[in-house]
This record gives structure tokens, C-alpha cells and sequence, in this order.
């Protein structure tokens, strides 16, 4: 529980105000610049530079940069400001968050869905031998199944992430419906 205004305990949390215009615009950015740092790698690669210097700069592009414009970026917003835009941010990715619960048939699709990247990704690799093309566009099969998997777990909904999540958990156990369910 926080504190709101008065002093009093209230269940649900406050929203932080938003912190100025500039200071929110610029830290933005800055945390935008740093994100996107690490795609200037090829133009590092494909400069005219030192071996040795392509290696450090385009290490930092990956693992020094990006920390240190988010880390900038958060100072220049402040805690409100971060927690602003951090809220801001959450909340839109929870609109696209799968649904607890799903109907029968949306769940049966999800997992025929999901049946059938396994599959394929089964009998790909002996498909090349009998399939002219199949090796050539291996890439573009490989990136479809992926999505297709990623749609199947969001059509299949946040009770299949708890059974999936499970999985990893020694600890849990099956329980089954009763046969006449």
C-alpha cells in the first residue's frame, strides 16, 4: 500500500505525474539513442577503421552504450519521470497481454497451432533432401515458425503461460478434472 496525498493508506497506487515536457522529450531520446546504438555496429564493421578499433567500439555499441544512455536517460527524467514513462509503457503492453481464460475452441487452436510448429520443426531438417528450395529459404521458414509459436502461446492464453511456467517448477504438480469434466 502507499501513501497517498492526505497521508493515508489507500490500496490502489498513485500515478506519478508526468515530470516537465523537456526533461521527459529529452530523456526519451536519450534512452531511445542508446537502445538503437547497437545497430550502427555495421557501419562500424564496414568502416575504413583498425581491426582492433571496430572490436572496442562496436563492444561498447552492444554492452556500454546502451547501459550508460538508459542510465543518463533515467537521471535526466528523475525517479517521477522514470516511473512515469515506466508506467506509461507497462500499461500499454498489458493491453496486449493474453487473457487468463479462453473458450475451448481458442484454446484447441492454440494447440493445434503450437502441434504443429513441433512438427514441422520435426521433419524440417529431413524435408531439404525431398523439397527443392527448402534450403534456400531456410531462414524465412525458421522466423515464420518462431512467430507462428509466439501467436500460439498468446491465442492459447495466460492460464497455458501458468502451465508452461510450471513446466520449470519442481515443485508443481498435475491436477486433473474429474473424467466425468
Amino acid at each position: 500500500m502507499e501513501q497517498n496525498i492526505s497521508g493515508t493508506q489507500s490500496k490502489e497506487t498513485l500515478i506519478p505525474a508526468p515530470p516537465p515536457t523537456g526533461r521527459l522529450i529529452s530523456g526519451i531520446i536519450v534512452i531511445a539513442l542508446g537502445s538503437i546504438a547497437p545497430l550502427l555496429i555495421p557501419l562500424i564493421v564496414k568502416s575504413g577503421l583498425p581491426a582492433g578499433i571496430k572490436v572496442t567500439v562496436s563492444g561498447l555499441l552492444i554492452f556500454g552504450i546502451p547501459e550508460l544512455f538508459t542510465l543518463a536517460g533515467a537521471a535526466i527524467l528523475g525517479k517521477a519521470g522514470f516511473a512515469y514513462v515506466k508506467n506509461f509503457l507497462l500499461g500499454l503492453l498489458k493491453r496486449y497481454a493474453p487473457p487468463a481464460t479462453v473458450s475451448r475452441t481458442r484454446y484447441r487452436i492454440g494447440i493445434c497451432m503450437l502441434s504443429a510448429i513441433f512438427v514441422a520443426a520435426t521433419i524440417e531438417p529431413y524435408m531439404g533432401y525431398f523439397v527443392t528450395g527448402l534450403q534456400r529459404y531456410r531462414i524465412t521458414y525458421v522466423i515464420c515458425g518462431d512467430l507462428l509459436t509466439l501467436a500460439s502461446l498468446f491465442v492459447l492464453g495466460g492460464d497455458f503461460w501458468d502451465k508452461l511456467r510450471a513446466l520449470f517448477s519442481y515443485e508443481a504438480k498435475v491436477c486433473l478434472p474429474a473424467a466425468g469434466k
